[in-house]
């Protein structure tokens, strides 16, 4: 086996309680030369703290155990490895994953041993636990500095950190004041981020701290996730306020009422049902002076595409008088008495097949095959009485919708096409309808096609 040799010092003073390198590498050596291994490389770092892994030496071992180098990593004592458990355990866990073994020579720590895996699970509990006392500890720091309005991390655009204090730039600090003034103009963002030459991100960013009027804001909870603007807690700050916080409080006001009359999404009636049968994609959904169309266009580069536009208003108004059609149809209902007629003679069939055998006048195999088969006759009649059933009910229930139909909101309008309609597939001279409910497919006469050519990309609409 090849073995790998970590030492590590990090205080002159360690010399004087036993633990140099030099004994470190002779004691380990001795251990190798017992085991009858061989030596691959000694990884030394002198004078480096186990508490962190920004160590020369241990990075290098890391990288040689990823590409697995050697097949057993020895030191003197855990701690020389690390004083972290958490940076230790996963350490031990990288070395588990290369098939690398672990040796502390003077612990009896053996990672191959039932002991040593023993030892693995108790320090797998202990590092969750320290990680739990870390972040714990963090958030708790966090929030006592919050309340002392001491900031924490990075500071915002305007501000620097100068002698341990939080001072204001005076060059940014103009441009986050013309920002919000340029916002009680009633200047929209994309606006504001052309003059002022920053992106409307960072405006928005900028546009929603409170930090430029003096205060903190807890904006994660303790599970890391956002919280919601209108649930900040806000903290005084001890750093120089840019602006008021009547300012700032009228700006967030301006961006509330901005968001409320945001114009909603325009719900396609039709989205992903109508397909060109010539290009083989879906149509893309456009508006135009309010007008909602679907056009067919490219969906990738180098796609073809014959341009043809259906307009949605005209299409929604035909496709309705086709369902007025089906539902003006008359049923006929007699089929559906007729089909309670074969079942009743078939069934007769049986009960006289029965009789027969009871009889002895057919044998009992020559009974249970004519019985079978009509068995199977009966299936199928029954099979064709659901049907009709089925259709009579999707007719009366699309009565019904059909009623309140206009007094629907578009998405509900967009629902009930979805339910209604497989596919609209648009021909050179047609369209041509099919539908989920068991109806006959109909067909809507176009204007003749016109000649391809090439334009720009459309939408993302695929099959």
């Amino acid at each position: 086996m090849k073995a790998a040799i970590y030492m590590r010092v990090s205080t002159p003073d360690q010399a004087e309680e036993g633990e140099s390198l030099e004994l470190q590498k002779e004691r380990i050596l001795e251990y190798i030369k017992a085991q009858n291994w061989k030596l691959f490389k000694i990884y030394e770092d002198a004078g480096l703290s186990g508490g962190s892994t920004k160590r020369p030496a241990f990075q290098e071992l890391l990288k040689d155990t990823q590409n697995k180098l050697f097949d057993v990593v020895l030191v003197y004592k855990i701690d020389r490895l690390s004083r972290s458990i958490v940076d230790f355990f996963n350490t031990l866990q990288l070395f588990e994953k290369q098939g690398i073994t672990f040796v502390s020579i003077t612990q009896q720590f053996d990672t191959s041993t039932p002991t040593g895996r023993f030892a693995m699970s108790m320090l797998a509990s202990f590092a969750d636990f320290e990680r739990s006392i870390g972040i714990e500890r963090a958030k708790d720091s966090y929030l006592r500095r919050l309340k002392n309005g001491i900031s924490s991390g990075v500071l915002p655009y305007g501000y620097k950190r100068e002698d341990g204090k939080v001072v204001v730039v005076p060059e940014q600090a103009e441009k986050v004041k013309q920002l919000y003034d340029l916002v009680l103009q009633k200047i929209s963002m994309r606006e504001i981020a052309r003059q002022t030459g920053i992106s409307r991100d960072s405006v928005r960013f900028i546009l929603s701290n409170p930090f430029y009027a003096g205060y903190l804001a807890r904006k994660r909870d303790d599970n890391k996730k956002k919280i919601p603007e209108l649930e900040w807690e806000f903290y005084s700050g001890k750093h120089e306020a840019i602006i008021s916080y009547e300012k700032w409080k009228t700006v967030q006001d301006i961006r509330k009422n901005k968001k409320a009359v945001v114009r909603k999404k325009f719900t396609a009636l039709f989205s992903r049902l109508i397909y060109c049968a010539k290009d083989k994609h879906n149509l893309t959904f456009q508006m135009k002076r309010n007008i909602p169309y679907y056009v067919c266009l490219p969906i990738y580069e180098g796609d073809t595409y014959c341009n043809r536009k259906l307009n949605e208003i005209d299409l929604e108004e035909k496709l309705l008088k086709t369902i007025n059609k089906f539902l003006s149809l008359d049923l006929p209902h007699e089929k559906q008495k007729d089909y309670r007629d074969e079942i009743k003679t078939i069934e007769r069939k049986i009960a006289r097949v029965q009789e027969l055998a009871e009889n002895e006048i057919l044998s009992i195999e020559q009974a249970r095959e004519k019985i079978h088969k009509l068995q199977s006759e009966r299936e199928k009649v029954l099979d064709k009485s659901k049907n009709r059933i089925d259709i009579e009910f999707v007719i009366e229930r699309i009565k019904k919708v059909g009623q309140i139909y206009p007094h629907m909101t578009r998405e509900e309008k967009a629902l009930f096409w979805h339910i209604l309609i497989k596919q609209i597939i648009v021909k050179s001279d047609r369209i041509h309808t099919l539908w989920t409910a068991d109806l006959s497919a109909s067909e809507l006469r176009l204007k003749p096609l016109q000649t391809s050519k090439k334009v720009r990309l459309g939408g993302d609409e695929g099959i």
